[in-house]
């Protein structure tokens, strides 16, 4: 197969993938779910990597529409680079401010996480500290950036302390931590196959605990 035939079929495959990935980030952010963070780059060299294969392609051809095209193709790969560029900077900004974060409660001694609006409208609490404590405090210390907005019901706040001294707060859903108003994944959540699941310590130590508690609050009356 000669270099030429090469480029007439990948051309296509090439550009039908890219506009898959372009509109998964732009028209439907929620699809941006299905890449980790560590993938961006990967996806912007993609995007890169196809658009010079149709200046190459149009560089021989010497047709005005294919130049067109290739020009229309350019312009969105630029658009997705800026964009992941863009996302970059936004989260090396999260984590800075996470890493303050983590200063602050990096002496915490325990924990007391509570629901915030209780079902049951009874106070649903409870202490964690030692070894448990310090593993919220390396969740927390671990968490990734997420930068989306999702309907979340930020039902457990979470309160590190030092003897009396508070450190800070965090509220969180199980899977996702606000901290300074700034949002992140649990960082001991894993993937498997693309789908988070519900394994995290912020999950397993504090948010399904205190579902357990209410429930059986509300059983008992």
């Amino acid at each position: 197969m000669s270099i030429s035939q090469l480029g007439k079929i990948s051309l296509p495959i090439s550009c039908g993938l890219f506009v898959i990935v372009l509109v998964s980030y732009i028209a439907f952010p929620a699809l941006a779910m299905l890449y980790s963070a560590t993938e961006l780059p990967m996806v912007a060299l993609f995007a890169f990597a196809c658009s010079w294969q149709l200046f190459t392609l149009c560089y021989h051809k010497q047709s005005v529409g294919a130049w067109m095209l290739a020009v229309i193709y350019g312009i969105a790969a630029i658009a997705l680079i800026h964009h992941v560029l863009k996302e970059s900077r936004l989260q090396r900004s999260d984590m800075a401010s996470l890493n303050l974060f983590v200063q602050k409660i990096a002496s915490t001694d325990h924990v007391v996480a509570a629901l915030r609006v209780p079902v049951s409208k009874e106070a649903v609490s409870l202490t964690l500290s030692g070894e448990a404590a310090k593993s919220i405090v390396q969740s927390v210390a671990s968490g990734r950036p997420e930068r989306r907005s999702f309907t979340n019901v930020w039902r457990v706040s979470v309160t590190f302390f030092a003897g009396t001294n508070v450190l800070g707060e965090i509220v969180t859903d199980g899977e996702l931590f606000l901290a300074d108003d700034k949002q992140y994944w649990d960082g001991s959540y894993h993937r498997a196959n693309g789908v988070v699941e519900r394994s995290g310590i912020l999950y397993k130590l504090l948010y399904r605990p205190l579902e357990e508690a209410e429930m059986k609050q509300i059983e008992a009356k």
